[in-house]
């Protein structure tokens, strides 16, 4: 956990320290730092960031951590994909659709919270007899499809060990 923390430390800091000299970067090149290119590239690099930094988080200790991180770029072929050992890990082609059909979901609310669109608001202002059954549908999909599903094993959640 200590690692944890430092791991993110370490980022912020540089990103703190090597702003300035981005800003003026981008000064000079002329390029705007409003630019999809560049939001897009910076939500790819905190992603792979924070993925890299769970990895040290979920782990039980540091070396184990490491190993884990050493075997993705060791151990991965694109193998996985055609011969189907993707399915060993406990979840089936409706499971993979599911996650699929969220992440496009996330991904839709996210671009438009970008955009300064607010989703909240924009549900809030439909009529009470469209509003409250998309609640509905809302709060069945993720009790359907969420931690509490079909085929659910409860398990001891991520932090129990903190």
């Amino acid at each position: 956990y200590i690692f944890f923390g430092l791991y993110h430390f370490f980022f912020i800091l540089l990103g703190n320290i090597f702003a300035p000299f981005f800003l003026k970067l981008y000064s000079i090149t002329h390029i705007n730092k409003d630019n999809i290119i560049i939001h897009i590239f910076a939500s790819i690099r905190t992603t792979i960031i924070v993925f890299f930094g769970e990895l040290f988080f979920r782990a039980p200790s540091l070396t184990v951590g490491i190993e884990m991180f050493k075997s993705i770029f060791s151990k991965f072929t694109l193998e996985s994909f055609t011969n189907k050992t993707y399915l060993k890990l406990g979840l089936d082609l409706k499971d993979f659709k599911i996650i699929i059909i969220t992440l496009i979901i996330v991904f839709i609310v996210s671009l438009l919270k970008e955009n300064n669109i607010s989703i909240r608001e924009k549900i809030g202002k439909l009529p009470i007899f469209v509003r409250w059954p998309l609640y509905y549908l809302m709060i069945f999909y993720l009790l359907t499809f969420g931690a509490y599903g079909i085929g659910y094993i409860p398990v001891d959640p991520m932090y129990a060990s903190f």
